[in-house]
């Protein structure tokens, strides 16, 4: 993608101007960071680092299971973009920096991806993200090349690291611009998003400074943020590390032991400590920073829009933005964190569901009064097709 040519390239609408009618849909609210060409694979890096502003409506509103990706209106490939910025040759101009559109002296959310990720899957993320901030902050989705194959999970865990390199300098861009940057990363994203970060001199850069660092179902060593751990918590740079973990994850349980086992050996890393930091948690001596929180009791998978439902995630997530009276819904009411009533796995996926622009966004702020339409159970039909969906799998890091 970027300057390159072809069919991994998007189309690109000129950089500061408007799409023609009928070309593409943008808000200045979302934006993707990309080190990957747009294509399906999603195994190789691309030439260059860009930032840029996905058309929204390829895939707005779309997290159903029933998404046609034949359909010639949902083709990655034919992605439009609009505003790319070259991460790897920015202008050092302060008047052409002051020209780009990307948002400065406001609240950024980050969202790093985990394994076996398409620009599809992270698309709704994103948006999703978006809508339930009802487009207050400005929400970034981070593209890297994660493949998409079960057996390629340690190349993705290689690359892991040349990615961490690629955000840290996109979170370098967003900083300078004054901005407070904070990080959402799931699974294998955590390692992409704890190396950005680690020793990173990114606790304050330019006018700019890193807000709260959050891992959601962490694929590293649960010691990874002791003092001898592979990311101690006080090189991070980040204010608070949430840490959100779930026994009922059975992926983190069976497959991160089996597949971190050859680098365990070659790091000389003890057998018991490649259990799962989004398992098990933060163990060893931890510092202060570090916020461990246990989401048994309404996270029961490995899947981000299960971890996205739970109030216990999106609560702090939401506090640390600013914006603490959408912290989540139970019974269709706007409540917070430290009083919420009980929450059934069952309606996840209906909660991800309503909390998107079609549900929430559309309708009043749920501050002034509950949201219009209740979530229903979700149906035998709906678990299978969780069941058997492709998103994730007993592999899925």
């Amino acid at each position: 993608m970027g300057n390159q040519q072809g069919a991994d390239a998007p189309r690109s609408t000129n950089q500061g101007a408007p799409p023609e009618e009928g070309q593409g849909s943008f808000t200045e609210n979302l934006w993707m960071v990309s080190c990957r060409p747009f294509d399906d694979t999603c195994s190789v890096f691309s030439e260059n680092t860009i930032l840029f502003q996905p058309d929204t409506r390829l895939l707005s509103n779309s997290y159903e299971y029933g998404y046609d990706r034949e359909n010639q209106s949902h083709v990655v490939q034919d992605t439009i973009t609009a505003n790319l910025l070259d991460l790897d040759n920015q202008s050092g101009s302060v008047s052409a920096r002051a020209r780009e559109p990307f948002p400065s002296n406001s609240t950024v959310l980050v969202y790093v991806h985990g394994f076996r990720q398409t620009y599809e899957k992270v698309f709704r993320v994103v948006d999703h993200l978006r809508n339930r901030t009802h487009d207050m902050l400005t929400v970034v989705g981070m593209l890297w090349p994660c493949h998409v194959k079960h057996a390629a999970y340690l190349k993705a865990r290689d690359k892991a690291k040349l990615a961490s390199k690629k955000l840290r300098l996109a979170l370098q861009y967003m900083l300078a611009r004054g901005n407070k940057v904070h990080v959402f990363a799931h699974s294998l994203g955590t390692r992409v998003a704890l190396g950005a970060l680690l020793d990173s001199g990114l606790f304050q850069y330019g006018e700019g400074e890193m807000g709260d660092l959050f891992l959601a179902a962490g694929a590293v060593a649960s010691d990874s943020l002791g003092e001898r751990g592979e990311f101690p918590a006080h090189r991070v740079a980040a204010e608070t590390i949430v840490v959100y973990h779930s026994t009922k994850d059975d992926v983190l349980r069976q497959a991160l032991p089996m597949v971190e086992a050859i680098p365990a050996l070659v790091s000389g890393r003890a057998r018991a400590e490649t259990k799962a930091l989004g398992y098990k948690g933060p163990t060893g001596d931890v510092h202060a920073k570090v916020r461990p929180i246990d989401c048994t009791a309404t996270v029961y998978m490995h899947r981000i829009h299960v971890y996205l439902a739970s109030p216990q995630v999106n609560g702090p997530l939401l506090e640390a933005c600013g914006m603490a009276d959408l912290v989540c819904f139970v019974d269709g009411q706007s409540t917070s964190v430290l009083n919420e009533g009980p929450f059934s796995p069952s309606t996840h996926h209906d909660e991800f569901v309503r909390q998107t622009s079609k549900y929430l966004y559309d309708n009043d702020s749920p501050s002034l009064g509950p949201c219009v339409l209740e979530p229903e159970p979700m149906s035998p039909q709906h678990s299978e097709q969780e069941a058997d969906s492709d998103d994730e799998t007993s592999m899925v890091l």
